[in-house]
């Protein structure tokens, strides 16, 4: 099928300029119907669009030939879609400067591509406020009130260049290294991935460093769950290890918001209840089963990288001096640690005959002595005195016994 045409006037009525300004209200009147008319009415009205906006051209150029006064078309016939507009920038944060000037750029591209340079600095300096817009108004008043010209006010290149110096960051690269450096993650391993690869993205880092720099700064908790799985992130890639904490971080919310029954709902007491990915810090007792099934028991005095970069506590062993380091796979809490050691009985403690009134919350205590109460044996007031008692009977009874033999 043929390429429609558009007859090159409009029944002959009317001067060039009529033609012209019948020609774009015909073509704003296409663009308004398009979107609701069928697929294959849309590609025939675009192939006619280009058609009329060449007879337009060819309009303007015979009314500059014939010297009309007529202006030149701003542009083509844009369509009608609706962009944001640019946030407004106050100066209160440099950083925001870049985007501010990509939306600007973006929005008159799109809107009006063919303005010229004094209508696109007018439309910048509308959306400056603040401190972004004071530094201006001496060049403004400069221009506006004294009539001295201002060169780099009639130029979009050298406005933004004056711009770039004021509001722009002077080292970027440095000022991303920086932050880098100090990045860590305080919420979830997307957000810290989306500003980790942001400043990233203006450095030249390989991408060992960038791997060795994201796992630095990611939560404990996430190292901890890879070092339980044995993964070794030094020999991973950059997108492995973050793929990785991202599978992570999704697991560990799955289990967060459907908890598990089975451990509330039982009532046995005998087993501890130890979890699969139990958190160990140092300072906690802690046993393992060895090679002969056997419990070996100790505590985590220190946690640190071992050989290859994984975190590995190290554990001295109860009843030795021996020191090993441990992967946390094979290290359960100790419910049941080693009583301490039992300290040596008070010589000033309570007699062999005060053992049966220990223990025996307020009862009033009985001595074997002299059959008194409120007071053990050892404290008898009358210990002395009875013993001397019985030592006059005995010689008493001696005295008598000699006098029956004679």
């Amino acid at each position: 099928m043929s390429n429609p045409t558009m007859p090159t006037t409009l029944g002959g009525a009317g001067s060039e300029k009529d033609r012209i300004l019948a020609l774009e209200g015909m073509v704003n009147t296409m663009l308004g119907l398009l979107g609701g008319l069928p697929a294959q009415v849309q590609g025939l009205i675009n192939m006619i669009i280009p058609q009329i906006q060449g007879e337009i051209n060819q309009l303007h150029q015979t009314l500059q030939a014939a010297g009309a006064a007529a202006p030149l078309p701003h542009g083509p016939v844009t369509s009608k879609v609706k962009l944001a507009k640019p946030s407004k920038l106050d100066g209160s944060d440099k950083e925001k400067a870049p985007s501010f000037r990509v939306a600007c750029m973006h929005y008159l591209s799109i809107t009006n591509p063919n303005v010229t340079s004094n209508e696109e600095i007018a439309f910048i300096i509308s959306y400056l406020e603040g401190k972004a817009h004071e530094w201006l108004e001496p060049y403004l008043e400069e221009e506006y009130i004294h009539h001295n010209p201002v060169t780099w006010l009639h130029s979009t290149p050298d406005f933004w260049d004056e711009f770039n110096k004021r509001w722009m960051m002077v080292n970027k690269v440095e000022n991303a290294r920086s932050k880098l450096r100090r990045l860590v993650q305080k919420a979830s391993v997307q957000t810290y991935l989306t500003e980790f690869q942001l400043l990233a993205s203006s450095l030249k880092y390989n991408d060992e460093t960038l791997r060795d720099m994201f796992y630095d700064g990611m939560r404990d908790d996430i190292k901890g769950v890879m070092a339980t799985q044995d993964f070794d992130f030094t020999m991973a890639t950059f997108e492995e290890l973050h793929c990785k904490a991202l599978r992570i971080e999704a697991i560990m919310d799955t289990f967060k918001s459907n908890p598990s029954k089975g451990s509330s709902t039982s009532k046995s007491t005998n087993t501890p209840n130890v979890s699969t990915c139990e958190k160990l810090a140092v300072g906690d007792v802690v046993y393992m089963i060895g090679p002969d099934g056997k419990a070996k028991k100790g505590q985590i005095t220190s946690i640190k990288k071992n050989a290859f970069g994984v975190l590995t506590p190290t554990v001295q062993w109860s009843g030795s001096s021996e020191k090993n380091q441990v992967p946390f796979r094979s290290l359960s809490r100790d419910g049941r640690p080693l009583p301490p050691p039992q300290k040596k009985n008070d010589s000033k403690g309570p007699g062999p005959m005060d053992i049966d009134n220990t223990g025996k919350g307020k009862q009033v205590s009985t001595c074997h002595n002299c059959g008194g109460r409120r007071h053990f044996a050892r404290e008898c007031p009358s210990k002395s005195i009875s013993g001397n008692a019985a030592e006059i009977e005995e010689e008493e009874e001696e005295e008598e016994s000699l006098k029956g033999d004679t």
